[in-house]
């Protein structure tokens, strides 16, 4: 499943992705820094200026978050929001 979020910002709309899928080596679980939090581990796509997304699996599910075209959320945004996922069971 793809997400995409609208940020409203000062001068123009912004948009970040939540994306997932069961394909668990898809491109999006490329190398980078590595955080553990709550017993997962996320992975922190880009540089400390600009970073690209953040990844992480769960349960056999590759998750990402991904930043905004011009890079407007924060690492520390960006991982808050990644670390604030939940899984919502199907019903």
């Amino acid at each position: 499943m793809l997400y995409r979020l609208r940020l409203n910002g000062k001068n123009t709309d912004q948009y970040m992705g939540i994306t997932e899928t069961t394909w668990t080596d898809a491109p999006a679980a490329s190398n980078g820094t590595e955080v553990e939090h709550n017993g997962v581990v996320y992975t922190i796509v880009g540089t400390n200026q600009k970073v690209d997304h953040i990844w992480w699996k769960k349960d056999g599910v590759l998750y990402w978050v991904s930043n905004t075209l011009s890079y407007l959320v924060s690492k520390e945004d960006l991982l808050a929001v990644a670390e604030s996922m939940i899984t919502i069971p199907a019903p």
